[in-house]
């Protein structure tokens, strides 16, 4: 046997050594592809809010992490939950549900898009315009186009001429410029008759230069453009950087590349020339280490342009929640930190989310719970259940009615929302009459108050209110 086969066989046998010491985890489904009374999906989005969005025979619903369909497939297309609200398509019109499958806005829109900040934008024959969460149209769908507001003001287009609406659909600044950027810092860079200048929230110029080009302030520096060089000025106007390169790029943290010519180099944020332009090409600084190319060969640099020798870039193995992904052969399996891995290998994999992953095995779609216990998710109750089933007014005091379906355990009540929450301690499967109560928000525990009261989002109320025997 010659050296090169005898190298071959005990590197094989040292990697099936390897491979047969790594553990194997098993697994529950929640949906299993392989059981045919299992419910087969043909694709199954990320968990948004407790609840899926599964694909069935071309109809869109959703399904509850226990694999339990709470809202059965109907609609051409569905998206992930957001405040308790879901967009969905049917019929090429756009709308939303809640959580019921109930539509609370109705879906008659050409399109619509998520909510930010309790508005939504609409599009319907090819106008734009706001609704808020009741679907009342707030910002009229008048417009050519609409953005995203951006420190109180939205950007609008009519009759090819920008300007600015607030949220109560006022306008601030009539469309009547060439174009606006958004407003950052106080400022919005606008061009009327191919002139550049700054403006303020109400139309006034705060600087008094005009530019060929410019760019919005950033952490108070705005790149300029003047007979095609580029400088650097401040928020009163005054030059950093005189108009000198061809370009100059975006500060990424406290460096810009420059061009001058058609070699580059770096400037920092006082308009200081650290790096003069002699490289073929570069890349942004990242934790103060940049690649960059020099007469064909190249090499890493620091700040100080000196060259930084056997560094190998940073690649961090991402986990989530416990287990990072792994590819073998057109094939993923799971991976932990003790080099265990489930079972199974798949066709495509997602990332854990909620104690749960989404998998394809088989060419079919299903989901699988994660086996780490610190991972699996904690069964949370919401304020809404107990407040919606569980609750009676009597003399115009809350009464509540909860049966611990886990008596030995305290039991955490959940809400991000302005209803108050509370966490019931009860004994044997029977209420009792008094209780601690402790009150949750975005899953952070609220102090009580010197006056023996729990309070949250302006609403106060008192800790002793009696339970009601179930």
């Amino acid at each position: 046997m010659n050296f090169k086969r005898l190298f071959n066989l005990l590197f094989f046998l040292l990697f099936v050594q390897i491979t047969s010491a790594q553990k194997v985890v098993d697994v529950e489904w929640i949906i299993n592809p392989m059981d045919e009374n299992s419910k087969n999906y043909h694709d199954i989005s990320d968990s948004s809010e407790g609840l899926i969005a599964v694909n069935k025979r071309g109809d869109w619903g959703y399904i509850d992490k226990d694999g339990s369909v709470i809202i059965k497939p109907q609609f051409d297309e569905a998206f992930p939950f957001n405040n308790g609200y879901a967009r969905v398509k049917k019929n090429g019109k756009y709308g939303f549900i809640n959580k019921k499958g109930i539509i609370v806005i109705d879906i008659k829109y050409d399109m619509a898009y998520s909510f930010r900040e309790g508005l939504c934008m609409v599009r319907n024959n090819n106008m734009f315009g706001y609704i808020n969460e009741k679907g009342k149209v707030v910002i009229d769908i008048v417009y050519e186009r609409i953005d995203p507001f951006h420190e109180g003001l939205a950007r609008i287009r009519q009759n090819s001429k920008y300007g600015f609406i607030n949220k109560r659909g006022e306008v601030v600044l009539s469309p009547t410029y060439d174009f606006l950027s958004d407003f950052s810092e106080g400022m919005a860079v606008a061009t009327i008759n191919n002139k550049v200048q700054y403006i303020n929230k109400t139309g006034k110029k705060v600087i008094d230069r005009i530019f060929d080009n410019a760019s919005p302030f950033n952490e108070g520096i705005a790149i300029v453009v003047n007979k095609g060089k580029y400088g650097l000025i401040e928020k009163h106007g005054n030059q950093i950087l005189d108009f000198k390169y061809n370009q100059i790029q975006p500060f990424i943290n406290e460096y810009a590349i420059v061009q001058l010519g058609s070699k580059f180099g770096y400037i920092n944020r006082k308009g200081i020339e650290i790096i003069r332009p002699k490289y073929d090409n570069v890349t942004p600084f990242d934790k103060d280490i940049a690649l960059v190319t020099y007469k064909k060969k190249k090499y890493y640099i620091n700040p100080q342009d000196e060259e930084v020798l056997n560094y190998v870039k940073e690649t961090k193995t991402q986990y989530s929640e416990g287990w990072r992904i792994v590819k073998e052969k057109n094939k993923f399996k799971y991976v932990n930190s003790k080099n265990e891995r489930i079972r199974y290998t798949f066709d495509s994999v997602r990332n854990f989310n909620g104690g749960i992953a989404i998998v394809k095995y088989r060419g079919k779609w299903g989901i699988i719970k994660n086996p780490l216990e610190e991972w699996q998710e904690e069964e949370k109750i919401t304020a809404e259940d107990i407040k919606r089933n569980s609750t009676q007014t009597i003399d115009d005091k809350l009464q509540i009615i909860w049966m611990n379906p886990n008596p030995d355990k305290e039991e955490k009540v959940y809400s991000d929302s302005e209803l108050y929450t509370i966490s019931v301690k009860v004994k044997g499967g029977e209420a009792i009459r008094k209780s601690d109560f402790k009150v949750y928000n975005n899953n952070d525990p609220v102090k009580k108050t010197k006056s023996g009261e729990w309070s949250l989002s302006g609403t106060t109320f008192d800790a002793t209110i009696p339970l009601v025997d179930g």
